[in-house]
């Protein structure tokens, strides 16, 4: 009898397996936009998991393909990069079951607004001009510059604001600063980025990377 019942137990157990098959594992995938929240060269990146009905991911592992690795329990991290270049980032989940799936693409990492050419106008007030340049590939919906201004003996005198809006992929834009009036006078000037949005970021704007031009 117990052989017999060990038979139809198996059986059972095969019949099982035929019907439902084996346990389909989570889908593994995300996106990545540049933001700069915490340094020079930060990305955002933001899971589009899923796995099968009344289950759920419990944990995504981040290898973000400069021998960093992040794990977290919300599906939404930023890194911060060296310096720019292609990056393979890696994302592995794993669901309630304790079953995982892996998703891999390269990314380009560069800086999304760069300043360039920042020179003082003389004049009352004396101006600061200079470029942006959107060096990513993704619409920068506004970049915020501060320009300090300083005297021939080196002392800050001043400092104003420039903001430029949509800018798309590679476009270069002219934006003008306002200096001191006389008699303080304009020898230098120093621009820095402060805060950018990008289309990918939606509408809240982002401290990003110090990227500065001196004038000559």
């Amino acid at each position: 009898m117990r052989r017999l019942a060990w038979i139809v137990g198996v059986l059972v157990l095969v019949g099982v397996s035929g019907c439902f098959g084996p346990a389909m594992p989570p889908i593994a995938g995300f996106t990545s936009c540049p933001n700069g929240w915490q340094g020079k060269l930060e990305v955002q990146f933001s899971s589009t998991s899923s796995t099968v009905g009344n289950h759920w991911i419990v944990l995504y592992t981040w290898e973000f393909g400069d021998g960093e690795i992040s794990e977290d329990y919300s599906g939404w991290v930023n890194h911060v990069y060296a310096e720019e270049g292609i990056y393979t980032v890696r994302l592995t989940v794993k669901d309630n079951r304790g079953l995982t799936a892996t998703s891999e693409r390269s990314i380009d990492v560069v800086y999304p607004a760069v300043l360039s050419e920042i020179a003082v106008q003389a004049g009352s007030p004396s101006r600061a001009v200079g470029y942006v340049e959107n060096g990513s590939a993704t619409l920068l919906r506004s970049v915020t510059i501060k320009v300090k201004f300083y005297d021939a003996d080196g002392t800050r005198i001043g400092e104003g604001y420039a903001e430029v809006t949509d800018i798309d992929p590679g476009e270069r834009v002219r934006f003008t600063v306002e200096g001191p009036s006389y008699p303080d006078v304009s020898a230098s000037a120093r621009a820095t980025v402060t805060v950018y949005v990008v289309e990918c970021a939606g509408n809240a704007p982002v401290p990003v990377y110090e990227d500065r031009a001196d004038s000559t």
